[in-house]
């Protein structure tokens, strides 16, 4: 299959015959996206039909993205290969296990006290000197 990863404008993504019908809560998809912009580009047709991506476009538009990044790939958005692409989509992940979501939690609490040393270091290096 061809694809190539372009930039498009968020107006010109048609999305149609979609099999997800509801789109559950996006606010923290939204503010991922606000924070860190789209880090997985949706997926479209060569006429940029949505196949794959409806939830990660729709934050994108609530949170005010004018273009977003996509793979255009060589198929049709209501062909074999796209419905391929949508089942392996949502289907073939594997959530955090409980252990595995504690490490990450772990990992955010070290950089998070790291970033405060950081900061009451670069604090003390911009103030002004004690009189």
């Amino acid at each position: 299959m061809n694809r190539k990863y372009v930039e498009l404008d968020i107006r010109s993504i048609v999305v149609a015959g979609r099999i997800r019908g509801d789109l559950g809560d996006l606010r923290s998809l939204e503010e991922s996206i606000r924070r860190l912009g789209l880090l997985f580009p949706v997926i479209v047709d060569r006429r940029n039909v949505l196949i794959s991506g409806a939830r990660r476009l729709e934050a994108c538009r609530l949170a005010g993205l004018q273009s977003v990044p996509a793979w255009q790939v060589d198929a049709e958005a209501r062909g074999m290969t796209a419905l391929d692409i949508q089942s392996a989509e949502n289907l073939c992940r594997e959530a955090l296990s409980g252990d595995d979501l504690e490490k990450l939690i772990n990992s955010k609490k070290s950089a998070l006290s790291s970033d405060r040393g950081f900061r009451a270091w670069l604090g003390r290096l911009f103030s002004p000197p004690a009189a």
